[in-house]
């Protein structure tokens, strides 16, 4: 099942165009590496970026001799490529937002001999109905994703393999099984772990830290305590959400300490508290180990350089008054956001992840978000109730009912609590953030569950193994919508969507960006367009950063399209379409979260006499215009 699961990440990561993140996380993790900077990407913790970024070390997606921080221009071919690489850089200290076109640049740059032929002077000035070579690019995109989406696997191989034992441990062999198949089965899981980003790191090492404290609670064993710690204070260094791990691992420390001092077990008692400290100072430590135990985000000679740390915190009070009016004209911060100032003035913490912090805590209060059908700016209550019943296999949500009827009431209460709390906590959270973008924010809790589900295997006998793990691996893996037409998403769990939602093609309808829509479809739509013979330029509408044309797939830039690419900034129109024509319009803007409201007023009288010709991958829908 490990196997299988292996190969479905990677045949995915072969079949799918960069995610929306990617980019930025995989430029930023190859800075980190070669040149020692942290001041990209500072919304996310280094830890998966450097993983993903080691192979770009022998790679060589920049040049050896290209130091990034050399004020003169690059001398020799390439010159005027390298020379905007280095003003992207420089200006990354002032708006994180230099990021994107800085990764654009790393994945989708030209050569000069290629802007010459072309006639412009940047990459993103190219025209999107030309034809690029590409032989022409500096690097093959592809190529690079691949290479550093392989280390982010691991991270889904290693929450398989702590699900099974942990349920091995609790329920037998037979239970560790069934819970295995539940996991690697999992679409979701399966979607997130082929992707270089950070959601799949945190899940792991969230439950492997609430694992290795459970078995401390039984055993006392060094290397459980090991696992703990280890795991805690990798879980800073991957994903600022981990913060939300505190809480449950105090619940949990003084639950055990409790139980082991009313036996009479003082001493180890003492342990277990001491215990959860040494995770919380090892976590300290390795926040600073992850910037090489330096303040500065910038590196020298130019760490003197500083990020707007303070800045980025008064935008939490300016985000929040827009829809506070008791916030609104006020200028003061929350005792959170003074305590994040007080250490960037004492230099407590490395500033880009105080920064990292801020932008968090900034991004936080107010995002677009679209469920079934209705828009909303600070998302909605029950956005990660109806992903998980729109996102997750019926018969995986049949099991974990079932579980919780027939499982529960049989568990030790420490045990119950291990298994109960963090999913009850971790779900509470999602459901009071305002952050509703996808239910891969909600991936910690699963695996708790899947282990409840393990316990089925004693409660209804060993006999029917066989045929519950095979109930299990075809409902997760084939959706029957219609019950006569079944579709398959063994080799595309990204898009899954169960019978309840209608299946993937009918999963617009109910819910966009990263459940369904990513930016990963570009492959897809250049196979549709192949084989439909479609030669002529189309008209395009792209939620994304991989670049269209790097597909070949030469187009007419609409309204809300991708950014790097010419016409830039207000200058782009619905009067330059091409008619008649095609259109092809990403999910995410279809629904329309990330346009303005004149945006998407445009947009469905531009389809309002188009007629629905095709799909590609489920993610990105093809008109015709008449």
């Amino acid at each position: 099942m490990l196997a299988i699961f292996a190969g479905r990440v990677l045949y995915q990561s072969t079949q799918i165009s960069a995610t929306y993140d990617e980019p930025a996380h995989l430029v930023a993790g190859y800075t980190y590496l070669r040149w020692g900077d942290y001041r990209l990407n500072p919304e996310h913790p280094p830890l998966v970026k450097k993983l993903a970024a080691l192979p770009l070390l022998w790679l060589e997606p920049w040049p050896e001799s290209f130091d990034i921080n050399d004020p003169s221009p690059y001398p020799g071919p390439g010159s005027m490529s390298w020379q905007r690489v280095k003003n992207l850089w420089r200006q990354s200290t002032r708006s994180v937002l230099s990021q994107w076109p800085l990764a654009h640049e790393l994945l989708y740059g030209v050569t000069d001999q290629g802007l010459e032929r072309l006639g412009v002077a940047a990459s993103m000035l190219i025209d999107t109905r030309e034809r690029v070579d590409p032989a022409e690019y500096l690097n093959d995109a592809d190529r690079l994703l691949f290479w550093a989406r392989l280390p982010v696997i691991g991270f889904g191989l290693l929450v398989c393999l702590l699900v099974f034992l942990w349920a091995r441990d609790l329920f037998g062999w037979a239970g560790g099984v069934l819970a295995l198949a539940v996991c690697a089965f999992d679409p979701n899981l399966t979607a997130h772990s082929g992707l270089v980003t950070t959601d799949v790191a945190a899940t792991m090492l969230i439950f492997g830290s609430t694992y290795g404290l459970w078995r401390w609670s039984r055993r006392r064993d060094w290397r459980d305590a090991a696992l703990a710690v280890v795991c805690f204070a990798l879980a800073f260094t991957a994903k600022f959400s981990a913060v939300l791990l505190i809480p449950p691992m105090v619940v949990l420390s003084l639950a055990v300490a409790g139980q082991l001092a009313s036996r009479g077990e003082r001493i180890e008692a003492r342990r277990t508290v001491l215990l959860l400290i040494g995770c919380g100072v090892a976590a300290y430590l390795a926040v600073w180990a992850s910037f090489g135990f330096r303040y500065s985000a910038v590196a020298p000679p130019l760490d003197d350089i500083r990020l707007p740390v303070e800045e980025t915190l008064e935008r939490v009070v300016a985000r929040e008054a827009r829809f506070d009016p008791e916030v609104h004209g006020k200028k003061y911060l929350g005792a959170l956001d003074h305590g994040l100032a007080i250490a960037n003035r004492m230099r407590l913490m490395p500033e880009s992840y105080l920064i990292g912090l801020a932008y968090a805590r900034m991004e936080s209060r107010a995002r677009p978000a679209f469920l079934r059908g209705e828009l909303r700016e600070r998302g909605f209550r029950s956005f990660f109730v109806w992903t998980t019943l729109l996102k997750t296999p019926l018969v995986v949500l049949l099991a974990i009912v079932l579980a919780v009827i027939f499982v529960v009431p049989r568990l030790r209460w420490l045990d119950g609590l291990f298994l109960l709390f963090p999913v009850l906590f971790f779900l509470a959270a999602a459901i009071g953030s305002h952050l509703n973008i996808g239910h891969r924010h909600l991936l910690p809790v699963f695996p708790f569950l899947y282990v409840l589900v393990g316990g089925l295997a004693t409660r209804f006998g060993k006999r029917w193994l066989p045929a519950a793990v095979a109930i299990l691996i075809v409902g997760s893996t084939v959706v029957f919508a219609p019950p006569w037409r079944p579709s398959s998403s063994f080799g595309e769990p990204f898009e899954y969507f169960n019978e309840l939602a209608g299946g993937p093609r009918q999963g617009y309808r109910h819910l966009v960006d990263s459940n369904l829509d990513w930016g990963q479809g570009l492959k897809d739509l250049a196979q549709w367009l192949g084989d439909h013979d479609v030669d002529e330029p189309i008209n395009l509408c792209y939620f994304g950063n991989a670049d269209p044309r790097f597909y070949q797939i030469r187009h007419v830039k609409m309204p809300g399209g991708y950014v790097p690419s010419p016409p830039l900034g207000d200058l782009v129109r619905f009067d330059d379409a091409i008619i008649p024509g095609y259109v092809a319009i990403s999910a995410t803007h279809l629904q329309g979260p990330w346009l303005s409201p004149e945006e998407r007023r445009q947009w469905r009288a531009f389809l309002e006499t188009a007629e629905l010709v095709g799909t590609a991958g489920n993610s990105i829908q093809i008109y015709h215009l008449r």
